[in-house]
């Protein structure tokens, strides 16, 4: 397996046996009623597709093949490897992947309790992956599956307008440049 990543939360692998990527909580355990919730969460969401619980503290998702960057390096006022990607369209694309995750989170949180919310408390620029295909097409997705959860009361709603202000403001200087 390779390591994708590891910090004091988690540690992430990549089987390339059978393509998925492992990721194992080191602080908090895999909850069957979190799983299930995204699971029907993933179905409208731009968001990593997870596959299965493998232990109490580890789940596999699927690989996001074709990722060039965080859109936190990707928007970047340095760098300029991707500002040839730069167009209205993908910054568009852009602002509906994640106002189009949340509006998700908000449908899915009308059929919980009546005080909780299904939603992230770590949505930032850097849990969402810019990824090219073969016809250097760009596209975004929502990384950090295990940071949606259901809360009661309305949290993480400081993350998401944070985030779409800065999509904002990025747009705003990109278009400004052109």
């Amino acid at each position: 397996m390779k390591k994708l990543h590891e910090s004091e939360v988690s540690k992430i692998y990549y089987n390339p046996d059978d393509g998925l990527v492992y990721k194992t909580l080191k602080s908090k355990k895999v909850l069957r009623e979190w799983f299930d919730v995204y699971k029907k969460f993933q179905k409208n969401a731009p968001v990593v597709q997870i596959v299965d619980i493998v232990d109490e503290n580890t789940y596999t998702m699927k690989h996001v093949p074709n990722i060039i960057c965080t859109v936190e390096k990707y928007v970047s006022p340095f760098a300029n490897e991707y500002r040839g990607t730069w167009s209205k369209s993908n910054f568009i694309n852009l602002h509906c992947s994640v106002s189009e995750t949340w509006q998700n989170a908000m449908r899915l949180s009308k059929t919980l309790p009546e005080n909780k919310f299904f939603v992230s408390d770590d949505i930032r620029l850097k849990n969402i992956v810019v990824t090219q295909d073969k016809n250097k097409n760009i596209g975004f997705q929502i990384i950090d599956a295990d940071s949606w959860n259901i809360h009661s009361g309305y949290t993480g709603v400081d993350s998401y307008y944070q985030v779409m202000l800065k999509i904002g403001l990025c747009t705003s200087r990109m278009v400004h440049e052109r």
